[in-house]
C-alpha cells in the first residue's frame, strides 16, 4: 500500500494493525496536510466488521473534542472502506509507559484530559468499551486523543470469550445477547458478566489505565484472558499504597473508587472524577502558580522542543499581562448620602455614571485615567462619598493590573480603606477585601468578601472574588463553583468569560479555557487582553494558525513592547522570520 494513492490520499507508511484493519498514514494532497487512514482489508465480506467499523466513523464523528480524534471523512473505493482521520504525531500511552513510570503530576494531565474526552461521549450516551492504553494517544505537546471507537454503543449487553494479550480484541455478533466486546485485561465485572452497561464501565477501564500508569504494572493481569478477568470479577488488585507508598492518600482513594467491583459504587460521572483529579493536581501547583494578580502562569508541561519551551513563557506572560475584573454594582446606593454627599448630587451621578462606563470598559486606552480624574472630581465635590472613594480603589486596582506599581497598590489600598470606614454596609467594600487578597491575606480578605456577598448576593463580582478566595485556600471545587455562578449570573458579562478561562487555564484545562475565552472574546471583540488570553490556550492546544491571528488581533488594538515581543517570538519559532515569509 505504501506509495499508492487512494483518491487524493497519498499513503506515506503504516501506522499499525489491529482488529478492525490496518491504519497508515497519509498525506491528503488536496487540503496539504497529513491524515491516517484505517483501511478495513479488501474483500472483508463479514457483514459485521463492515457495521462495526462504520458504527465507529459514525460514533466519533459525531464527537467534537479536541481529546477525541477528529474523523473527516469516511469513504468506500476499490472495493476497499476507509475512513479518514486525523493524524496524531505522538506515542500512544502503551508505548510511554514502556519507557518507565510516569511521573506523577504527568499522570494526572494525561488522566483529566482522557475523563475529559470520556465525558463528552458519555453526554451524548456513547460508551467507549474498549479503553486501553493502546486507544490513547499523546503528542508532542502533552494533548491527548483519544481512539477507535470501534466497539462504541449507545447500550450494550454483554459473557465472556476466551483469548490471550493485551492487544486482543474480543468479539462476537453484534445482537448476540451475552457478548463480549473489549480487551480482557481492561474490561469491567459487569461487562465481563454480560450484564447491561452503562457509563461506569468506561470509568472501571479508565481505573485500570490509571492504576498502570501509576505503579507500571496492570492491576489484573494474569496469563491468560480467562484468569484475568477472573481476577477483574472476584479479586482485588494488589494497594497501590505498597506499590507507590509516595502517592497522595486522595489519588489513591480516587483509584480504588473508580476499581470498584460494584458500579454503584463509582463516581457517578468521568467530569466527577476530573474534578477529583484536578484537585489532587492543583493542591501543589496553586502554591507556585498564584501572584498577588491571580492572573495565569503557565502550566507546567513538556515542551516540543527547547525553543517552543521559550515561546509558551512569553505566551504566558501574554496572558499574565493585566488585571480583569468584574463591573461594578448596577445602582449606586443611595444610602452613601448620609456620608456626606450634597443635597444636589446630579453632577456627582452624571461623573459617577461616566465613571462607571469607563471602567467598564478600561480595556480601551485612556478609560482608566479619564474615570481617576472624574472620581477626583467627585470627592473634590464630595469628600466622604463612600461610593467615589470605592470606585477609586477599583480603577487603581485596574492600573496596578496594567502596569504593577507599588504607588497604585498604596492608592488602592487607601480609598478602599476609606470607603469601608465611611460606609460599613456598602456592597463595594470587597474592593479591600480584594487587596487583602492581593497582599497575600486571604483569611483578612474573607470577611469583607463574605459580607459584599451577603449584601448583594446576585452580582457576579462577590462571586468571582469568593471564587478567587477559594483558590487561594487551594480549594478548587468551591472556587470554581463560584466562578461559574458568577458566568450565570449575568453570560453577558466579558469580564466573567475571562476569569472562567484563567481559572480553567491554571487547573491544565486549555479546551476549556478556550472555549471561555471564545465566548469573553465575541463580547468585548475589541479588547487586547482577550485575545492575548486566547492566543496562549490556542498555543498549548497546538492550533498554531489561530494563536498567531489572535496574538496579530491584539497587536492591532494595542501595540505594546509586550505584544510585539510575543507575535514576533511566535513566527519566529514557527520558521517565518519576516512575519509571515517561511524561510
Amino acid at each position: 500500500m505504501i506509495g499508492r494513492r487512494i483518491l487524493h490520499y497519498e499513503i506515506l507508511g503504516e501506522l499499525g494493525k489491529g482488529g478492525m484493519g490496518v491504519v497508515y498514514k497519509a498525506y491528503d494532497t488536496r487540503l496539504d496536510r497529513e491524515v491516517a487512514l484505517k483501511v478495513l482489508p479488501p474483500g472483508d465480506s463479514n457483514p459485521e466488521r463492515r457495521e462495526r467499523f462504520f458504527r465507529e466513523a459514525k460514533a466519533a464523528s459525531a464527537l467534537n473534542h479536541p481529546n477525541i480524534i477528529t474523523i473527516y471523512e469516511v469513504i468506500t473505493v476499490e472495493g476497499m472502506d476507509v475512513i479518514v482521520m486525523e493524524y496524531v504525531k505522538g506515542e500512544t500511552l502503551h508505548r510511554i509507559q514502556k519507557s518507565g513510570r510516569i511521573p506523577v503530576d504527568q499522570v494526572l494531565r494525561y488522566a483529566i484530559q482522557v475523563c475529559e474526552g470520556l465525558a463528552k461521549a458519555h453526554s451524548t450516551s456513547i460508551i467507549h468499551r474498549d479503553l486501553k492504553p493502546g486507544n490513547i494517544m499523546v503528542n508532542e505537546d502533552g494533548l491527548v486523543k483519544i481512539l477507535d471507537f470501534g466497539l462504541a454503543k449507545r447500550e450494550q449487553q454483554a459473557l465472556l470469550s476466551s483469548g490471550s494479550g493485551e492487544a486482543q480484541t474480543v468479539t462476537q455478533s453484534l445482537t448476540a445477547p451475552g457478548e463480549v466486546l473489549g480487551t480482557p485485561s481492561y474490561m469491567s465485572p459487569e461487562q465481563i458478566l454480560g450484564k447491561t452497561i452503562d457509563t461506569r464501565s468506561d470509568m472501571f477501564s479508565f481505573g485500570i489505565v490509571l492504576y498502570e500508569m501509576l505503579s507500571g504494572v496492570r492491576p489484573f493481569h494474569q496469563p491468560t484472558a480467562v484468569a484475568t478477568v477472573h481476577d477483574i470479577v472476584y479479586s482485588d488488585p494488589k494497594p497501590l499504597r505498597e506499590l507507590c507508598p509516595e502517592l497522595p492518600e486522595a489519588l489513591i482513594g480516587i483509584v480504588n473508587k473508580v476499581l470498584s467491583k460494584a458500579a454503584s459504587s463509582r463516581c457517578e460521572t468521568m467530569s466527577e472524577v476530573a474534578a477529583h483529579l484536578r484537585a489532587v493536581l492543583t493542591g501543589a501547583a496553586l502554591e507556585e502558580t498564584q501572584t498577588a494578580s491571580y492572573s495565569i502562569a503557565p502550566l507546567r508541561r513538556p515542551p516540543r522542543k527547547p525553543a517552543y519551551a521559550a515561546l509558551g513563557v512569553l505566551l504566558a506572560a501574554g496572558i499574565a499581562a493585566g488585571a480583569w475584573l468584574i463591573p461594578w454594582p448596577r445602582v449606586w446606593n443611595s444610602g452613601d448620602r448620609s456620608a456626606g454627599i450634597g443635597t444636589s448630587p446630579s453632577d456627582a451621578d452624571a461623573l459617577r455614571r461616566q465613571s462607571r462606563v469607563w471602567l467598564n470598559d478600561h480595556y480601551r486606552p485612556g478609560n482608566t485615567d479619564k474615570a481617576i480624574s472624574a472620581l477626583g472630581k467627585i470627592l473634590a465635590l464630595e469628600e466622604k462619598n463612600a461610593t467615589a472613594h470605592a470606585m477609586l480603589a477599583e480603577a487603581f486596582l485596574r492600573k496596578n493590573g496594567e502596569s504593577p506599581d507599588t504607588n497604585w497598590m498604596q492608592m488602592w489600598k487607601e480609598h478602599a480603606q476609606r470607603a469601608a470606614a465611611l460606609n460599613p454596609q456598602l456592597a463595594a467594600r470587597w474592593v479591600h477585601g480584594a487587596y487583602l487578597l492581593a497582599e497575600g491575606k486571604p483569611e483578612s480578605a474573607a470577611p469583607e468578601l463574605r459580607q459584599a456577598a451577603e449584601l448583594d448576593p446576585l452580582h457576579p463580582v462577590y462571586q468571582i472574588y469568593l471564587g478567587r478566595l477559594e483558590q487561594a485556600r487551594k480549594n478548587v471545587a468551591e472556587a470554581e463553583n463560584h466562578i461559574r455562578k458568577a458566568v450565570a449570573l449575568d453570560p453577558n458579562r466579558w469580564n466573567s468569560h475571562m476569569e472562567l478561562g484563567a481559572f480553567l487555564y491554571r487547573q491544565g484545562r486549555p479546551a476549556e479555557s478556550a472555549q471561555a475565552f471564545e465566548r469573553a472574546r465575541d463580547l468585548a471583540p475589541d479588547s487586547p487582553q482577550v485575545h492575548h488570553n486566547l492566543a496562549g490556550a490556542y498555543h498549548h492546544l497546538d492550533r498554531n494558525d489561530e494563536a498567531a491571528s489572535s496574538l496579530q488581533r491584539a497587536l492591532e488594538l494595542r501595540p505594546t513592547a509586550q505584544a510585539y515581543n510575543n507575535l514576533g517570538t511566535f513566527f519566529f519559532f514557527q520558521g517565518k522570520h519576516a512575519f509571515g515569509g517561511s524561510v
